[in-house]
Protein backbone atom coordinates (compact mmCIF):
# COMPACT_ATOMS: atom_id res chain seq x y z
CA UNK A 1 0.00 0.00 0.00
CA UNK A 2 2.10 2.87 -1.24
CA UNK A 3 -0.49 6.24 -1.07
CA UNK A 4 0.75 9.09 -2.37
CA UNK A 5 -1.12 12.83 -1.53
CA UNK A 6 -0.88 13.80 -5.24
CA UNK A 7 -3.15 10.55 -6.18
CA UNK A 8 -6.00 12.14 -4.43
CA UNK A 9 -8.34 14.15 -6.80
CA UNK A 10 -8.46 17.43 -4.29
CA UNK A 11 -5.16 17.30 -4.30
CA UNK A 12 -3.75 19.98 -6.48
CA UNK A 13 -6.47 22.41 -5.04
CA UNK A 14 -6.14 22.04 -1.71
CA UNK A 15 -1.97 22.61 -2.73
CA UNK A 16 -2.96 25.82 -4.70
CA UNK A 17 -5.53 27.09 -1.80
CA UNK A 18 -2.32 26.30 1.00
CA UNK A 19 0.11 28.00 -1.55
CA UNK A 20 -2.04 30.96 -1.98
CA UNK A 21 -3.25 31.06 1.50
CA UNK A 22 0.42 31.30 2.40
CA UNK A 23 1.18 34.08 0.16
CA UNK A 24 -1.47 36.17 1.30
CA UNK A 25 -0.09 35.66 4.73
CA UNK A 26 4.14 36.36 3.75
CA UNK A 27 2.42 39.81 2.04
CA UNK A 28 0.04 40.87 4.76
CA UNK A 29 3.11 40.15 7.26
CA UNK A 30 5.47 42.16 4.86
CA UNK A 31 3.00 44.97 4.92
CA UNK A 32 2.86 45.32 8.83
CA UNK A 33 6.69 45.06 9.21
CA UNK A 34 6.58 47.96 6.70
CA UNK A 35 4.19 50.16 8.45
CA UNK A 36 5.86 49.31 11.42
CA UNK A 37 9.17 50.36 10.28
CA UNK A 38 7.39 53.81 9.18
CA UNK A 39 6.19 54.25 12.75
CA UNK A 40 9.30 53.55 14.11
CA UNK A 41 11.33 55.79 11.86
CA UNK A 42 8.67 58.55 12.63
CA UNK A 43 8.85 58.37 16.51
CA UNK A 44 12.84 58.07 15.88
CA UNK A 45 12.43 61.40 13.71
CA UNK A 46 10.38 62.81 17.18
CA UNK A 47 12.81 62.19 19.62
CA UNK A 48 15.53 63.42 17.39
CA UNK A 49 13.79 66.79 17.03
CA UNK A 50 12.97 66.72 21.06
CA UNK A 51 16.24 66.03 21.87
CA UNK A 52 17.50 68.94 19.30
CA UNK A 53 15.25 71.22 21.15
CA UNK A 54 16.08 70.31 24.93
CA UNK A 55 19.77 70.49 23.69
CA UNK A 56 19.58 74.13 22.51
CA UNK A 57 17.40 75.21 25.62
CA UNK A 58 19.88 73.80 27.88
CA UNK A 59 22.91 75.88 25.90
CA UNK A 60 20.44 78.59 26.14
CA UNK A 61 20.29 78.37 29.70
CA UNK A 62 23.77 78.05 30.03
CA UNK A 63 25.03 81.14 28.66
CA UNK A 64 22.30 83.08 30.47
CA UNK A 65 23.82 81.71 33.68
CA UNK A 66 27.16 82.51 32.97
CA UNK A 67 25.73 86.31 32.25
CA UNK A 68 24.47 85.94 35.59
CA UNK A 69 27.38 84.40 37.23
CA UNK A 70 29.25 87.53 35.83
CA UNK A 71 26.96 90.64 36.43
CA UNK A 72 27.20 89.02 39.80
CA UNK A 73 30.92 89.38 39.74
Amino acid sequence: MNFTLEKYKLFPYVAWAIFIGFAIFVGALAMELYATTNELADSSHRLTEISNDNSARLDLLEIELERLAKERE
